[in-house]
């Protein structure tokens, strides 16, 4: 509750509402995998990475502002094994049972390998953090609460991150729909906490895509910064390969 706004920069104005959107080409998710196990990383801390490498050519900071600035990434986390029996929906029932997470990006990092080391240190800080727990608690009330209430400075998502990124398992293997085959799956995840821009890591019978949903009010341009994410993804996968 005591966190502070990000740092002021292209993706801190209020959202207008209007938003821009891409994806990727489809990645075999076997060559993401086997980069984060050579680099011994998840494969979430190499996404956040990509991340961190194309927001900070967009950030619209100098260089003495990369040093000193703090940019948060909010990761939604599955709370459902960490509640009681009691408050546990089944796996047929709807809803998502997530709280979340707020991971500060090495923005004043030069160099790929060293942001996602960086990463590491820094989930490994909130590992057995009961932050998802609380903000998942949090936002489960929120629906009983006053509007007065919620629009509080100590609402949990009062201090703003600034970009989402969210992790999706599609299917394992290929699907049909009404008989036909569904070769491709594009996923985007809802643009929350006013998080100027949403990043979807989504994975569909071996092939991983990300998809970007930016407001307007980030002033990002959405195809280079999707490039530039695949790019970094594509440095991580070259370091494997020289491995």
């Amino acid at each position: 509750l005591a966190q502070p706004d990000d740092s002021a920069s292209n993706l801190s104005p209020p959202l207008t509402g209007q938003r821009q959107c891409c994806w990727s080409v489809a990645t075999p998710d076997v060559r993401l995998q086997a980069a984060a196990h050579t680099l011994g990383v998840s494969s979430r801390d190499v996404l956040a990475a990509c991340i961190t490498a194309a927001l900070r050519a967009q950030l619209g900071l100098s260089p003495q502002a990369l040093e000193e600035a703090e940019i948060n990434l909010l990761l939604p986390v599955d709370v459902r094994s960490q509640l009681p029996a009691s408050l546990r929906p089944a796996l047929s029932e709807p809803g998502n049972g997530s709280g979340s997470e707020r991971l500060l990006l090495p923005i004043d990092g030069d160099h790929f390998v060293e942001q996602v080391y960086r990463i590491k240190q820094e989930v490994r800080r909130f590992r057995d953090s009961l932050q998802p727990l609380l903000t998942w608690g949090l936002t489960a009330c929120s629906a009983f609460l006053p509007d007065m209430v919620k629009q509080t400075p100590l609402w949990p998502f009062a201090a703003r991150p600034s970009a989402v990124l969210a992790s999706f398992d599609a299917a394992a293997v290929v699907r049909y729909l009404a008989g036909c085959r569904v070769d491709e799956l594009v996923v985007w995840s809802p643009q929350i906490a006013d998080a100027g821009i949403s990043v979807t890591a989504c994975r569909y019978a071996g092939q991983l895509r990300l998809a970007v949903v930016a407001d307007h009010s980030a002033n990002l341009d959405v195809q280079r910064f999707q490039s530039d994410c695949m790019t970094a993804l594509n440095q991580a996968l070259v370091s494997h390969l020289d491995n």
